[in-house]
């Protein structure tokens, strides 16, 4: 069995990372994807599929949530680090659009604009993608289907 989506890097673990991954592992899970979401977060996701290689596949990308926080430049990072951790990961995600949380027009378009980015990478990569959709899978789905990539919907 496989946690095919995780945020093991969440600081809630950071008092018993440890013993989560040992239960998970006594429990049957062979391996977690831990999708990153931001330019903060995104180290540690890597560090922790170093830490715990082989259990960890780490994700990167910068999810709709933080989309609005991020600058153009965060975005090109994140991308750049995408490319130089492509060995190690097991997708580019979380992307997407979430529409439940952010109703302004000039919101869903930055959402849009990084959504997209992560798809192209994905496809030049040959990368499947992380696809976080809420209030807007009719749009997400559109999107996706522009591009040749993998996806894991949730």
């Amino acid at each position: 069995m496989i946690d095919a989506h995780c945020h093991l890097d969440s600081q809630d673990f950071d008092p018993d990372r440890d013993e989560v991954v040992a239960r998970a592992k006594a429990a049957g899970i062979r391996c977690a994807i831990n999708a990153g979401n931001c330019p903060k977060d995104n180290g540690k996701v890597i560090q922790l599929a170093k830490d715990f290689s082989g259990f960890i596949l780490p994700t990167l990308a910068v999810s709709p949530h933080h989309a609005n926080e991020c600058t153009d430049a965060d975005l090109e990072a994140e991308l750049r680090r995408i490319e130089s951790e492509k060995a190690r990961l097991a997708g580019i995600g979380e992307t997407g659009l979430d529409w439940h949380q952010f109703k302004k027009e000039q919101e869903r378009e930055r959402q849009e604009k990084f959504y997209r980015a992560h798809l192209q990478l994905a496809e030049s990569l040959d990368l499947p993608v992380v696809v976080h959709s809420r209030d807007a899978e009719e749009r997400c789905i559109r999107i996706a289907r522009e591009y040749e990539c993998r996806a894991v919907l949730h």
